[in-house]
């Protein structure tokens, strides 16, 4: 059995939140690892540098929230 493992990270120019995006990114770095023959078993994608939308403040996903709205929003996705 041969395996591929073959990291590739992929950036966008400018802050992206659409999803579309995100996922073609992933694509195209499938494509650029891919060599037929090998068995590919699973691939991940990770998100770095997350930032809360129009900040250059990281975002924490482990931060506790006060704000009401912001947990109900959280909780109806």
């Amino acid at each position: 059995m041969t395996l591929v493992d073959t990291p590739v990270r992929a950036g966008f120019p400018s802050p992206a939140d659409d999803s579309r995006l995100i996922i073609q990114a992933a694509q195209k770095g499938l494509q650029a690892i891919y060599k037929k023959g090998f068995l590919f078993m699973k691939a991940g994608v990770m998100l770095l540098d997350l930032h809360a939308k129009h900040t250059d403040t990281p975002y924490d996903l482990f931060e506790m929230s006060t704000n009401v709205e912001q947990k109900k929003k959280m909780i109806s996705c």
